[in-house]
């Protein structure tokens, strides 16, 4: 499964792809502490959904 990390603060959204969800959780949450907006999706080979990480 990879997982897709939207995130944003002003403007232009930006992505991250990664495939542990350990360290998903953990840039999620620091760019959530660093004041960004953050939307994660799980991909895998039935198509994506989103996540409540």
């Amino acid at each position: 499964m990879r997982y897709q990390i939207l995130y944003s603060k002003r403007g232009w959204p930006l992505t991250v792809w990664m495939d542990d969800e350990a360290a998903d959780r953990k840039m999620a949450a620091g760019l959530r502490k660093a004041g960004y907006s953050v939307t994660v999706w799980a991909h895998t080979a039935e198509g994506a959904h989103k996540t409540d990480i």
